[in-house]
């Protein structure tokens, strides 16, 4: 049986999310973009 987790993730800016990458059930590596959020506080480039 697989392994299930759960983690809790933390932004330091409030935004909303806009697009989930991940599927349910897909392994997850470290530095995979799971979301994109936009936020009216972001700095821009």
């Amino acid at each position: 049986e697989a392994m299930k987790m759960e983690s809790e993730l933390k932004s330091p800016l409030a935004g909303k999310v806009r697009n989930v990458m991940a599927k349910e059930g897909d392994a997850i590596e470290a530095g995979t973009v799971l979301m994109v959020v936009a936020s009216d506080t972001a700095p821009t480039e």
